[in-house]
């Protein structure tokens, strides 16, 4: 009670013109929202919004934050309030020239591993049931946004989330040969206090829904 009456007193002091501290996974943070987060100025010059990149659990005490953006892969506290975004869609990819190059099929490429998610190759072949009785050589990066990005050198294969690919596929950087497919997690939005009652945070979420079209989850 006396965090919601603390807070409640911070956003009148604000005026409504304080701004919006955002916790987002790094990843996500550099690959989708940076390149994005002009297009939310423009529509809602009104909001300030600041980011700061983190994964995981959050303590919204202590890192004075109004909004999570986050995986649901770790168990939150049941008095925060949760929307989900969008679903996590993977699937291999790699640069299109390994493939081009003689590759007959990407599963037979050298395997990028991200120590963040060492699980990501063994719950794709498993959740499709694919039968990996050989599996090629494999190389570790320290982090999932790295992993990415060796996929895009042409390092090999790695497991990418569609909504963090797609403009990579797009542009032509890299080729999803076998597609994407639901690995049973979300994106999600935590907050403390209600989304309801903050306008700021209502526009925001309608403008990650608005981005992601079909793939939102409302």
């Amino acid at each position: 009670m006396f965090r919601q009456i603390s807070d409640c007193c911070e956003e009148i002091k604000g005026g409504g013109s304080a701004p919006l501290v955002l916790s987002c996974e790094p990843t996500f943070t550099q690959r989708w929202l940076i390149p994005r987060l002009p297009q939310f100025n423009a529509l809602h010059p009104d909001i300030e919004v600041h980011v700061l990149a983190a994964g995981g659990p959050v303590s919204f005490d202590r890192s004075h934050i109004d909004l999570a953006l986050r995986r649901n892969d770790f168990s939150w506290s049941p008095d925060l309030f949760m929307e989900t975004v969008v679903e996590e869609r993977v699937g291999p990819i790699c640069a299109p020239g390994l493939l081009a190059s003689g590759g007959n099929d990407i599963l037979s490429l050298p395997r990028i591993h991200s120590a963040t998610r060492r699980d990501a190759w063994t719950r794709y072949i498993a959740d499709n049931q694919i039968e990996d009785p050989n599996p090629p050589s494999s190389q570790m990066f320290e982090h999932f946004y790295l992993s990415i990005e060796a996929a895009i050198a042409g390092l090999g294969a790695a497991i990418g989330p569609e909504p963090l690919v797609a403009d990579a596929v797009e542009s032509g950087q890299l080729v999803a040969p076998r597609g994407f497919s639901s690995n049973g997690y979300n994106y999600i939005l935590l907050s403390r206090l209600p989304f309801e009652d903050d306008s700021r945070k209502r526009n925001f979420l309608s403008w990650l829904r608005r981005q992601f079209g079909p793939l939102a989850t409302p």
